[in-house]
């Protein structure tokens, strides 16, 4: 059953933060967003939003230093979500600023990688998309918060996962469906959005490429590469072998390689060891993945399996 703006506010609007809200408007040359503070004004806010008025209402706010300011002529309706110091609702934002795909590509890969079905609505301009999930245990804002950094969301380049701070943040609202093919529903469920558990952090800080792979974004032919050099930078890192083992062998299953090839990888051999860590022994994909000079591009919905 297809999903509106309405049910998906329905939805969200329990978790999120009563007394503070977002509305993008125009300043000068470009639109920015503007805070609307108290339970009374973001109420309002709402109420136009759900009826297709908010550029019909102003609302008066003020600068963190104190400087008055008015919003008026909104265009967007953002929502904090967090409540309470909990996180229970999140979402995911890919981009495609420069016309080539961006990372939208990678939205099936997300869901792969946190064992749900989100939520998905193309952003304004048709070519982004915004992906929105439930928690199945609120977590403190705090912990996701610091979840999502060790997962290297949020990144220069990366994902966007909201909430990103303990402040003030915004999830932006679809308007209605636009001639462009914006905030239109692309699928999901309410049932089907629910993440049952978080995929656990890695405890070490590691580079784009390792998480890309630990996140299941590599694609066919390159990923037994990814696999050896992934498991090389944990046992650089001084990652706890059995941690590292736990984490490679869940990024094979997501990224497609076959169980018994992942078992030829030794993952990590401890750091404390004189022969140093191993970088894995499994049959090439081919010749591509045999080069160390080349770039291990990211998957685009190709060979993923659910293990």
């Amino acid at each position: 059953m297809a999903i509106d703006r309405h049910s998906l506010a329905d939805w969200l609007l329990p978790h999120c933060e009563p007394g503070t809200a977002s509305v993008m408007y125009p300043k000068g040359k470009r639109d920015g967003p503007g805070w609307v503070n108290g339970e009374a004004d973001v109420a309002r806010a709402i109420a136009a939003y759900r009826a297709g008025a908010l550029g019909d209402e102003k609302f008066s706010s003020i600068t963190q230093d104190g400087k008055k300011y008015v919003i008026a002529g909104g265009t967007l309706m953002g929502l904090v979500p967090h409540r309470d110091g909990t996180v229970a609702r999140f979402c995911m934002d890919f981009d495609d600023h420069d016309g080539d795909g961006g990372n939208v590509h990678l939205a099936e890969a997300v869901d792969h990688f946190l064992g749900a079905t989100s939520i998905k609505f193309s952003s304004k301009s048709g070519k982004g998309l915004h992906c929105y999930y439930a928690l199945a245990e609120p977590l403190e804002v705090d912990k996701f918060v610091e979840w999502a950094k060790a997962w290297g969301f949020n990144k220069r380049g990366d994902i966007e996962c909201f909430p990103k701070t303990q402040k003030r943040t915004q999830v932006w609202l679809p308007n209605e469906p636009n001639d462009q093919g914006g905030d239109t529903y692309r699928g999901g469920s309410l049932e089907d959005a629910v993440v049952d558990k978080l995929p656990p952090a890695p405890t070490r800080r590691l580079n784009k490429a390792t998480l890309d792979f630990l996140r299941g974004f590599v694609a066919k032919g390159y990923r037994n590469d990814a696999l050896n050099k992934a498991a090389y930078h944990c046992a650089k890192q001084r990652m706890p072998e059995s941690e590292a083992g736990k984490l490679c062998g869940r990024a094979s299953g997501l990224c497609g390689l076959l169980d018994e090839e992942a078992d030829r990888h030794p993952a990590v051999q401890g750091p404390g060891r004189r022969d140093g860590p191993a970088v894995g022994m499994a049959v090439p994909e081919g010749d591509r993945s045999q080069d160390p000079g080349r770039r291990v591009p990211v998957g685009r919905g190709a060979g993923w399996t659910r293990p």
